[in-house]
Formats: C-alpha cells, structure tokens, sequence
C-alpha cells in the first residue's frame, strides 16, 4: 500500500478522503492509521469523517492534525437544508394528514413500477 502511496504523490500532492470511518473493522482502520502516521516524503492531504469514537479521536489528538468537530444540525438547519433541495420548498413539506420524520428516524418505502 506504501508503493502506490507514494506512486500516486509523486507529481502532486496526494488527496486521500476516507468516508464514515467509525464504521471500519479492525484491519481497514489499521490501513488507514499506517497510511496517516507513516509521514511520505511528498506533500498528503486526509480528509476523514466520522462520528464520535475513541479510535478516531486519538488521530484527532495527534499534533500534526487539524480539527474540525461538527455538531448535529437544528430542526430549524434541517428543514432549511431539505428545503434548498427544491425548486418549490413546499414540495418538501409532508402531505396533510402524514407527519414528518423525527431526526434519526429512518423509514423505508417500495414502489411498484410496471414492466414495459
């Protein structure tokens, strides 16, 4: 994994975005951690998000890193979020009579589609 590290920094800078790490098992947060401790001769830049966990927060602690703790949006954020998704914020409204998600509620729907 070093070799195509450092044959992919080698004529710029190499960008490594790693999604949802809290979710990792145990052999992919060990790649991960190699690939951010090990320092490269050539210039790397690793975005990393991920929810509260005591192995992301020791890479968090670590002074060559930057910080940024995001915290959960509002109802108010939320909505307003949902809403600059439409063309017409009242299409994002729920219909009359059905309520609205609670936050981290997930729900699920299925559709029938016809068979041309």
């Amino acid at each position: 994994m070093r070799k195509l590290q450092r044959r992919l920094a080698q004529r710029r800078a190499l960008v490594v975005v790693l999604e949802d790490v809290h979710w990792a098992d145990a052999q992919s947060y060990e790649l991960f951690s190699s690939l951010l401790r090990e320092p490269l001769d050539q210039p790397m830049l690793a975005i990393v998000t991920a929810r509260p966990d005591d192995r992301v927060e020791s890479w968090a602690l670590d002074p060559a890193t930057t910080t940024v703790y995001v915290s959960e949006l509002g109802l108010k954020e939320r909505e307003q979020l949902v809403d600059s998704r439409f063309l017409d914020p009242e299409e994002a409204r729920p219909s009359p009579g059905r309520s609205s998600i609670a936050p981290g509620e997930i729900r699920s729907s299925s559709t029938s589609s016809s068979t041309r």
